[in-house]
């Protein structure tokens, strides 16, 4: 189990209040593709975002998705 697994220390995410400075920084120290989007930290997951939808012509929305 443990080499499918993440450890939960190891886990990215974006929390739902954050601003657009806190989740390019987020982002660039990850490297990661996708990060999850959580409202209250790991326990309340609502969903994921790909990095590259907030970084391309796509990132209102992707901005907006992690907001609502």
């Amino acid at each position: 189990v443990r080499t499918i697994m993440t450890h939960r220390r190891d886990i990215a995410w974006l929390e739902v209040t954050d601003t657009a400075q806190v989740i390019r920084h987020k982002m660039a120290a990850t490297g990661f593709g996708r990060l999850l989007v959580c409202d209250g930290g790991l326990d309340g997951v609502i969903g994921y975002v790909r990095t590259r939808e907030i970084v391309s012509g796509d990132s209102a929305l992707a901005l907006y998705l992690v907001r609502t």
